[in-house]
């Protein structure tokens, strides 16, 4: 062991490449063309720093130096990135998601659809939208033990009038609402209770925020969700079942949608 820097740089440096080739801690090669994700190898090198810290020596991996080691990790990091980036949705993709809801206004391609839509206005998280399971509501759990639903309620959605009163009952004064407001519980930058306004965008009611938040309310009512805690991702699948919407499912949509319309498209999406 040494803190000489050349000498711990060359080791380091030919023990990425070598974990960045796809050999493992015992020496094995796995699947061909997939090498050890960066975290993964960042863990390896936490050990060495760990290993050279009991033993009295200085740590001699920094992630934020420009050793050999660092600056291949970044390179990389840059790689395993660039997969996981999301483009928008298209337009062709929305236009042929709109004509699809019209089929089953109580079916799942509307519930996403509208979601979706109405997500292009509040940029929408799946925790806004969706539950993780098709038949049981996810909740948080507040640190006074009370429980709040994780996905917008019948209470998030608040509609306004011309003079910005709440519309009590909006299904059956819509001509009166002008504005819809989305509740936010939950937020990560604990702006918990934020309400977020939109107006009407007239003449594209397949576009407006107050029309696709009104067809999302009249849906959960007709499936039976009437409380204010009743969850609004709710729809009726093939079978006449009441189900949640989930990220698997609506991100699956997504990809059938998308070789819908470009059909030569490239399975890797």
């Amino acid at each position: 062991m040494t803190n000489s820097y050349p000498v711990t740089n060359e080791i380091l440096g030919r023990y990425v490449v070598f974990l960045l080739d796809g050999f493992t801690l015992q020496n094995a090669i796995k699947e061909k063309d997939a090498g050890i994700l960066v975290g993964t190898i960042k863990g390896y090198l936490t050990a060495v720093n760990q290993h050279y810290r009991m033993s009295g020596f200085r740590e001699p991996f920094d992630p934020k130096d420009d050793s050999d080691a660092s600056k291949l990790l970044r390179e990389q990091k840059k790689f395993e990135d660039e997969p996981a980036k999301r483009g928008p949705l298209t337009e062709k993709m929305i236009v042929e998601m709109c004509r699809q809801a019209k089929e089953d206004p109580l079916g799942f391609k509307a519930a996403v659809y509208e979601f979706t839509q109405l997500g292009s206005f509040g940029g929408f998280r799946q925790q806004e939208f969706a539950m993780d399971s098709k038949t049981q509501i996810k909740y948080y759990v507040k640190p006074n033990g009370d429980l709040v639903v994780r996905a917008f309620t019948v209470s998030n959605f608040l509609f306004y009038d011309k003079d910005g009163a709440l519309v009590k009952k909006p299904l059956q004064y819509r001509q009166l609402i002008k504005k819809l407001g989305t509740l936010y519980d939950i937020q990560k930058n604990r702006m918990n209770g934020q309400v977020i306004k939109f107006e009407r965008v007239l003449g594209h009611p397949n576009y407006c925020p107050v029309e696709l938040a009104l067809r999302i309310l009249a849906r959960a009512q007709v499936l039976g969700y009437v409380d204010p805690e009743d969850p609004l991702c709710v729809y009726r699948d093939a079978k006449g079942e009441i189900q949640f919407l989930t990220g698997t499912d609506v991100t699956q949509y997504f990809r059938d949608i998308m070789r819908t319309v470009t059909p030569n498209i490239s399975d890797a999406i």
